[in-house]
């Protein structure tokens, strides 16, 4: 997995990375489970689940100060 730090968004994944750990992703939950066969063979005898990392809201702000929304 590739990890790099883009403004708001914590990790980018590949497609190719994704299809090979047939990653299940929860948005309701914010959890994420690993479910291939490539994990179970690899890493973990079952699929795991992990939970998301909760951040700060990503709607801007509008400030008064600058007169500009701001994240």
């Amino acid at each position: 997995m590739f990890i790099t730090k883009l403004e708001h968004y914590p990790i980018i994944l590949g497609i190719t990375w994704l299809q090979l750990h047939n990653v299940a992703v929860q948005f309701a939950s914010n959890t994420v489970t690993f479910r291939s066969q490539y994990c179970t063979t690899y890493y973990h005898k079952a699929p795991v689940t992990v939970p998301g990392v909760t951040e700060k809201s990503l709607e801007p702000i509008y400030s008064k100060e600058t007169g500009i929304f701001e994240p």
